[in-house]
């Protein structure tokens, strides 16, 4: 019988600040196979000023104990990458219960928003779109940015791919995209709850399956390792899209910051559609 693997001996986000090195070695491994890599510095004095600005975006997240900042600096970082114009047409993918869409909108920095997500109800209900990420059924060309937070990771079975070629199929030329966090680890691993129906879950194939020793009753979640990212989204992203890994550089100093919360926000997949 198999050992089972728990989910604290192989996530480095449970341990951000001491496993800097690590993820600074995931970066390089990255580069060695060719990726593009973009560095990239928080400038703490304006997050603060956009946590402001989304006064009702930190509230929500205001009750997530350690990971408050972590939540927020997600949205942050695609704001920043995405540089909306109030010409553009968002759509947050996996959005649930999130009011990021809604902040853009109703303060002018898009035109429109989308908010997609299994949970919603089937088709295009006004703003809300109940779709799968890799098969949404909606025309081409439909939005000019797409952004995805914190849920990437638990697209199971091919979806995560499948996300990938249907984003470069909605997306606008000169649109862009941005997944935040990505999760790079040393290990490509799928983790599980014991708590959920192993069979109803789709495992990948090549993963290391291993269990979460935490409380959270989450089914899947998928951990990159630099060769499994390149293998298995970089390669397959359409050559449409132009793509690139964003690196935080300054997480450490972001974590001494804001004391007691726990950022591992240490990579972003971010592209841009080809005209």
């Amino acid at each position: 019988m198999t050992k089972k693997e728990f989910q604290s001996k192989y996530d480095l986000t449970k341990n951000p600040l001491d496993n800097y090195e690590k993820f600074l070695k995931i970066k390089n491994s990255l580069i060695s196979l060719g990726i593009v890599v973009q560095d990239f510095n928080i400038d703490i004095k304006d997050f603060n000023k956009w946590r402001n600005k989304f006064y009702k975006l930190d509230n929500l997240y205001n009750s997530m104990d350690d990971v408050h900042i972590q939540k927020c600096l997600e949205h942050y970082i695609s704001y920043k990458l995405l540089d909306f114009k109030n010409t553009d047409i968002f759509m947050d993918i996996a959005a649930s219960g999130s009011n990021f869409a809604n902040e853009l909108y109703y303060n002018n920095y898009v035109k429109q928003t989308y908010l997609l997500d299994l949970a919603y109800k089937n088709g295009i209900n006004g703003i809300k779109i109940g779709a799968n990420a890799g098969n949404t059924k909606l025309p081409d060309e439909f939005v000019n940015k797409i952004g995805l937070h914190c849920a990437f990771e638990c697209f199971e079975g091919t979806s995560d791919i499948s996300t990938i070629k249907e984003i470069s199929r909605i997306l606008k030329p000169k649109g862009k995209f941005v997944i935040t966090p990505l999760y790079l680890d040393e290990t490509y691993y799928n983790c599980t709850s014991e708590l959920c129906n192993q069979d109803l879950i789709k495992f990948d194939e090549k993963a290391l399956k291993i269990y979460r020793d935490d409380k959270y009753k989450v089914p899947f979640s998928r951990h990159y390792s630099s060769k499994s990212f390149y293998e298995r989204i970089y390669l397959n992203t359409p050559s449409s899209l132009k793509k690139k890994i964003v690196f935080i550089d300054n997480v450490p100093e972001l974590m001494k910051y804001y004391k007691n919360q726990r950022i591992y926000n240490y990579f972003v997949f971010v592209g841009e559609k080809i005209d």
